[in-house]
């Protein structure tokens, strides 16, 4: 993959329960109908010990306890993709590439289905690799 643009984005968990659902917050430069996502990458405290926001990174045990779910429209066109799948650093240093996907990311979240190893005020990090769409 060609990197045109990146963004590093960290979703916070204030507290960590069972079920729990995680929403991405509104980064103006990744909006729906503004960019083409073309690959997405996640990280561990291996590979990312804080975030930009000083917050812990979850580890690489936590990991295998979410799973992510990326809205297409208004449809979930990735659901519940295993978070550990998106880890480059464990997967040969894959990143996963999509497809042309315009990703609605405020309406995109991650979902906890075990507790164990995370923990309250961690992080899940993604990078985001993005083309800007031409304006008309």
């Amino acid at each position: 993959m060609i990197i045109q643009n990146s963004y590093l984005v960290e979703v916070n968990l204030p507290s960590v329960n069972l079920g729990q659902r995680y929403t991405f917050i509104d980064i103006p430069q990744l909006r729906y109908n503004a960019v083409t996502m073309m690959g997405i990458e996640a990280f561990t405290s291996t590979q990312l010990a804080t975030s930009p926001n000083n917050k812990t990174v979850i580890s690489a045990a936590g990991s295998v306890n979410l799973v992510c779910t990326f809205v297409v429209d208004e449809t979930e066109d990735i659901y519940q993709i295993p978070y550990y799948t998106l880890i480059s650093g464990v997967n040969s240093g894959l990143i996963r590439e999509f497809q042309n996907k315009r990703i609605n990311l405020v309406k995109s979240y991650i979902t906890v289905l075990n507790t164990t190893s995370l923990n309250a005020n961690e992080s899940a990090m993604f990078n985001f690799y993005y083309k800007k769409d031409i304006k008309r």
